[in-house]
């Protein structure tokens, strides 16, 4: 309820303009603070009404000229819906934010909101497979969307993971990259920055999984 209500009274975009800011402060300071971690990436999700605003790939380039990280280490995450949302000035926007050098992520890819033609012209580097998929079970189209994000030259992360069965799976499959609460549940920026700061975090992690009742 509470991104609804800030889309309706107007608030999301002075609130998403402060968000992606704090995210690229605390991005510099894990990348100059952590021994090893200079090639650190931060991932923010961008609502359908930020993406109506023409000036966002300008706010965007002034963060990244203020905090010094590379452009590539920010990744900016849509869902399908936007595209569907004023999508003549939404492409314009995703062209602007492909030309800062961003990362551009298609979140909760395969729930129908998008066709299929259009993947080839849109500026992504990514897709993010909707959790529906693992939860239901449906290796057969995960498989089928990996084969088609090989085609188009994008990566592909499936969203969702819950449980080692199905990381064990995904991986057979040929998938690389995965998220969901079997690696970590939602973290603060204390709890992310102190396992950061272990030499092998994912270790870290999976000590904390198994670890849990």
């Amino acid at each position: 309820m509470f991104i609804p209500l800030a889309e309706e009274s107007g608030l999301i975009h002075e609130m998403g303009k402060h968000l992606i800011e704090a995210a690229c402060f605390q991005l510099r300071r894990w990348q100059r603070r952590l021994t090893g971690h200079q090639g650190l990436t931060i991932s923010v999700n961008l609502s359908a009404s930020q993406l109506s605003q023409l000036d966002l790939a300008d706010h965007i380039g002034r963060v990244l000229a203020a905090t010094q990280i590379a452009p590539e280490h920010l990744k900016l995450e849509i869902t399908e819906s936007t595209l569907v949302e004023n999508s003549e000035v939404v492409g314009i926007v995703l062209k602007k934010l492909r030309n800062l050098g961003v990362q551009l992520y298609l979140d909760d890819f395969g729930t129908g909101y998008s066709s299929l033609s259009r993947l080839p012209s849109l500026p992504l580097d990514a897709l993010k497979i909707d959790r529906s998929f693992v939860t239901n079970k449906n290796w057969e189209i995960c498989e089928v969307i990996l084969a088609l994000s090989q085609k188009l030259g994008l990566n592909v992360i499936v969203e969702g993971i819950e449980t080692a069965e199905e990381a064990r799976i995904l991986e057979e499959i040929g998938f690389q990259f995965m998220q969901g609460y079997f690696f970590s549940h939602p973290l603060s920026v204390e709890a992310a920055s102190a396992i950061l700061s272990e030499p092998n975090p994912f270790r870290t992690l999976t000590q904390m999984l198994i670890a849990q009742p």
